[in-house]
């Protein structure tokens, strides 16, 4: 449950993406596919039911297509990343689309061309990590192999669950598709309806540029979410059908011990109403002592459990193992079932008349 009610940094609803991979044919070249990619990108935008449209080259949650572990910042001393920073090419409405704060600065426009100069928006994990207490703003990097260009730093975007839904967002650039033309993009499609319903249209609008180009792969953004958590869930729903089934058998264990452990007292019952015990004597004897076992037994099983929970940890998400609450009701659980297990038994062998329970057997 907390993993799916993680902050995304961006409205996964109502989204879909169309991959496209253009061929590598004798003659092609980058600008090529930066120009096939913007005209399909136009037709798709004119689509019914389309609110909005943008490409890039990596949607969130997806492996990363494109890093960099050689970083430089103008003025100051190199900064080696703890792990690559991906680079991701987008179309200038990609932070409109995918619902992203833009935080500082400016989004990419249509002159942030292939000649221009080189641009790039970064994320505040990347700002906060590399470029410390200066201003992103106006700062030049330059990434990649040398002699890689120097780029200006035109805006600072929201972090967003980028790499997975349990980790944290990490440092992350976005340059100009224009500028890092590729052949793998991916059109993404923001509609108030169902984004499946859109696919046909996609895919007519992508052959109307090119009548041999399919789409590599079409999906929504909730489908790449729910198939993030369908392996947790299903890891949930068995080690919760035996945890259940586990804690039935304990529960039916510990009634049907004390049930019998009353019945062979109903002789004892017997002498201690003929020699003048009340009823209510009685069953608070029995409670008194069903109660002293069931404690003695949660303890022991608290004690098993903050030994042995540790192998979870790596199966939880914003939850500790040794979690107070589920401890706690299960224990309440258990101290109630072997309560009742005393009480009810225990009450019943009360109402049996005196002269019948000290013929008992």
């Amino acid at each position: 449950m907390r993993l799916s009610q993680v902050e995304l940094g961006f409205d996964p609803h109502g989204l879909l993406i169309a991959t496209v991979e253009r061929p590598w044919t004798s003659g092609s070249n980058e600008q090529q596919f930066a120009a096939f990619f913007h005209d399909a990108l136009e037709r798709i935008r004119n689509l019914p039911g389309v609110q909005d449209a943008a490409l890039t080259r990596r949607y969130p949650l997806r492996d990363f297509t494109s890093t960099t572990l050689m970083l430089k910042v103008r003025g100051a001393e190199n900064f080696r990343p703890p792990q690559p920073i991906p680079i991701t090419p987008i179309s200038p409405d990609y932070f409109r689309v995918m619902r992203i704060s833009l935080l500082k600065g400016r989004a990419f426009g249509e002159a942030d061309t292939g000649d221009a100069q080189g641009v790039v928006i970064v994320n505040e994990s990347f700002a906060r990590a590399v470029l410390k207490d200066r201003d992103p703003l106006a700062q030049q990097i330059s990434f990649g192999p040398p002699p890689a260009p120097w780029s200006e730093v035109v805006g600072v975007v929201a972090d967003t669950r980028d790499a997975a839904l349990e980790q944290e967002a990490i440092p992350e650039i976005f340059v100009p598709y224009v500028q890092q033309p590729s052949f793998n993009m991916a059109f993404v499609l923001r509609t108030p309806g169902s984004p499946q319903a859109l696919v046909a249209s996609v895919r007519k609008a992508v052959e109307g540029i090119d009548r041999n180009q399919p789409l590599s792969e079409t999906t929504t953004m909730d489908e790449v979410i729910a198939g993030l958590v369908a392996p947790r869930r299903f890891q949930m729903m068995l080690l919760g059908l035996f945890a259940l089934l586990a804690l039935v058998l304990a529960a039916v264990g510990i009634y049907g011990v004390v049930s019998y452990s009353c019945s062979l007292r109903v002789h004892e019952f017997g002498v201690r109403m003929a020699l003048g015990a009340e009823r209510r004597d009685l069953l608070g004897l029995v409670i008194r002592q069903g109660a002293r076992l069931a404690l003695i037994g949660v303890c022991a099983g608290l004690g098993g459990a903050l030994a042995i929970t540790r192998f979870l940890s790596s199966m939880l998400y914003g939850i500790k193992p040794t979690d107070p609450l589920t401890l706690l009701a299960v224990s309440l659980l258990l101290a109630v079932v072997a309560l009742l297990a005393s009480y009810i038994p225990a009450r019943r062998a009360t109402r049996v008349d005196p002269m019948v329970a000290l013929r008992y057997e």
